[in-house]
C-alpha cells in the first residue's frame, strides 16, 4: 500500500542519515556547549543508575536535586536521552569508538527522524518526489548536517517542532480525536526539549 511504501522510504532515509552521521564523527571536535550537557547528562545517568538500584532513595527530593540540579536552566528530556544512550549503549554495550558519540547519538537519531518526517509530510502533501526532494534538501543543508552531530538541543527541537506542526496539519486534514491529542503531546515534548 501507499502508506507502507511511504513508511519504508521514511525509515530508510532515517537509518541512512543516522549511519552517515555516526560514520562522520571521527574527526569532529566538541562544541563548547556540549561540555555542559555531557556533565549534566553524566549526573542524570548516575541518578538513573541509582533509580534502577534503589527507587526509594532515588526519589528522595534532596537526591533528585543533587543529581538533576546541574544545568537546570534547560529542560531535561534531551539530556536524559544523552544520559541513557551513554549508560546503556556505551557503558554497558560499548557500541561506539568514542564515548562522546554515545552522548551525541540521540540527537543524531532525532536528526534522522526529522529527515524522515519531512519526507513523509512532503509526500503526503505534494507527492513522493516533493517529499524526497524536501528531505534530501534538509539532510544536505550544511548547518543542519553539522548540528546533527552535536549533543545539543538545536536539531532535537527542529524535529520536535516539525512533528508538532505535522500533527496539527493532520488535525486540520482528518478531524478525529487522535490528532489533537498527539499535537498536544508533541507540543509538550517540544517544550521539554528546548
Amino acid at each position: 500500500s501507499d502508506l507502507l511504501s511511504h513508511a519504508l522510504t521514511a525509515l530508510s532515509l532515517a537509518v541512512a542519515y543516522v549511519v552517515l552521521l555516526v560514520r562522520s564523527t571521527a574527526d569532529l571536535g566538541y562544541a563548547r556547549d556540549e561540555g555542559f550537557y555531557f556533565q549534566a547528562s553524566s549526573s542524570y545517568g548516575r541518578w538513573f543508575e541509582l533509580f534502577l538500584k534503589d527507587r526509594h532513595q532515588a526519589l528522595d527530593p534532596r537526591v533528585v536535586d543533587t543529581y538533576w540540579g546541574t544545568n537546570h536552566e534547560h529542560p531535561g528530556l534531551i539530556k536524559s536521552l544523552f544520559a541513557l544512550s551513554n549508560l546503556f549503549l556505551q557503558q554497558r554495550h560499548h557500541l561506539f569508538a568514542m564515548e562522546g558519540t554515545s552522548y551525541r547519538f540521540p540527537a543524531m537519531v532525532l536528526a534522522g527522524l526529522g529527515v524522515a518526517l519531512v519526507y513523509l509530510w512532503g509526500a503526503q502533501a505534494r507527492g513522493r518526489i516533493a517529499g524526497l526532494a524536501a528531505a534530501l534538501a534538509l539532510a544536505a543543508m550544511p548547518r543542519f548536517f553539522f548540528q546533527s552531530h552535536l549533543a545539543c538541543f538545536d536539531i532535537p527541537i527542529v524535529t520536535m517542532w516539525t512533528l508538532t506542526a505535522y500533527c496539527y496539519w493532520q488535525t486540520l486534514r482528518a478531524p478525529s480525536a487522535l490528532w489533537p491529542v498527539l499535537t498536544g503531546l508533541c507540543f509538550g515534548l517540544a517544550l521539554d526539549t528546548k
